[in-house]
């Protein structure tokens, strides 16, 4: 919940930074539950949203959706409707559209944490994932997947893994806790989450992935008396990596739950 309500203030303070002089309008009769994620598909002009909402208005989509601009659209094959359980991410990646979660079929398939829709149909990508994925994203034309999970079929898989097309790749030595949020900045993939090591270095919550190492951002963030430390959201604003999550400083300095990293600070 906690985490819904921060999507929620975020969006909303996005919307009124675009544009102070901006209304707000509804997009067709919304959902019956949270919305946990968006994701523009510039390809095909519409927007994906899931969730853990079953309904759009009256009709039933089940966890996931998109937006045409003028309805909801619901991810059917076979006259199986959706995901059995909540949408976390999505990416875009080779030509379809790659869904993560807490669910464990899709279209009537069984795909264990992630699937793969081609506009039509869903498939599983190999053998999934033991727990939820919480972030895709397509970094130099791979894909990465980051969430809860330790395990893909019988092989170890420590929070983060790279598709190679046929197999689930655990990177590099994989973290000690959960990837949230991923994006790619300056060449590099940018990680955050609830986790304090990648492999055997130290990174507090954030740092990034060249194709070979782990290296921190500076001293990464951090919470005062062992609170919970989170990095829910990466984005790229003004050629800065932005941060958005739960912790208060940034090495030693105050950082109230949003910060900008420029490289070197």
């Amino acid at each position: 919940m906690k985490r819904l309500i921060q999507i929620t203030i975020a969006l909303i303070t996005c919307s009124f930074t675009i544009n102070s002089n901006a209304q707000c309008s509804p997009v067709g009769e919304g959902t019956s539950a949270g919305v946990q994620c968006l994701f523009p598909d510039t390809e095909h002009n519409c927007l994906y949203a899931g969730g853990a909402f079953q309904n759009c208005g009256s009709e039933t989509m089940n966890h996931c959706t998109y937006w045409n601009g003028t309805d909801f659209m619901p991810m059917t094959m076979n006259g199986s409707i959706g995901c059995n359980d909540s949408i976390w991410c999505y990416t875009y990646h080779e030509g379809s559209m790659y869904v993560g979660g807490h669910f464990t079929v899709a279209g009537g398939v069984a795909c264990n944490h992630i699937a793969r829709w081609d506009g039509e149909s869903w498939f599983p990508v190999g053998d999934g994932f033991n727990d939820a994925v919480h972030s895709l994203c397509d970094h130099n034309n791979v894909l990465y997947a980051g969430g809860a999970f330790t395990m893909c079929g019988t092989n170890t898989a420590n929070h983060l893994c790279s598709w190679d097309g046929t197999q689930w790749l655990q990177v590099h030595d994989g973290m000690n806790g959960d990837v949230e949020s991923m994006c790619t900045w300056n060449g590099s993939l940018c990680i955050g989450g609830n986790f304090s090591m990648a492999g055997a270095t130290t990174v507090n919550h954030i740092c990034s992935w060249n194709g070979s190492t782990m290296n921190p951002m500076g001293n990464g963030l951090s919470t005062e008396e062992m609170g919970s430390t989170m990095v829910h959201s990466l984005c790229v604003y003004n050629n800065n990596l932005c941060a958005g999550g739960i912790f208060d400083h940034a090495g030693n300095m105050g950082m109230h739950n949003l910060a900008m990293w420029n490289g070197s600070s």
